[in-house]
């Protein structure tokens, strides 16, 4: 998806976005997981994909963990949306995706709605937002909670983080 297509979903998903984000912070914050605020991601490293990220410093990690709710390019990940009938114009195909990593890159988790059905991409930036309101703030947080928790258990008998 190029940069034009992407800023369609990003004026409508990425205030949406934020606010959940604030939301699972917030839970962490309760559940005693401190992290930074909330930050912007342009462009990550590894692909085009954009949204929003909470590092967490943990005491003994080297690196943070990061919690980041993705709009994803189905360009790039191979997903058309199911809209795209309307004629012979490709549509640009979007879908959303939280990754939870750990310190050094290893991976802890992730959630993504309709993941591996054809409803995954939409061409429409309002059904990325309908998405983002699906997320259940506390459960995430439990779930990130316990995540920080197991990797720090494993780091402290010496065994090296699952990937």
């Amino acid at each position: 998806m190029n940069n034009e297509k992407y800023e369609k979903f990003e004026r409508v998903a990425v205030p949406a976005m934020k606010i959940a984000m604030i939301g699972v912070y917030k839970e962490l914050r309760r559940l005693g997981i401190e992290g930074e605020d909330i930050e912007d991601v342009e462009q990550l490293d590894l692909d085009v994909e954009r949204g929003v990220c909470i590092l967490i410093h943990r005491a003994g990690a080297e690196t943070p963990f990061a919690i980041e709710l993705l709009l994803t390019d189905g360009d790039e990940r191979g997903f058309t949306a199911l809209e795209e009938k309307e004629g012979d114009e490709h549509k640009p195909a979007c879908g959303l995706l939280m990754t939870v990593t750990g310190p050094g890159g290893s991976f802890l988790g992730q959630w993504s709605p309709y993941n591996f059905t054809g409803q995954v991409g939409t061409c429409m930036p309002e059904e990325i937002v309908r998405r983002v309101h699906l997320m259940d703030h506390a459960a995430i947080a439990t779930s990130v909670r316990d995540k920080i928790f197991q990797w720090e258990a494993e780091q402290a008998q010496g065994r090296a983080p699952r990937a």
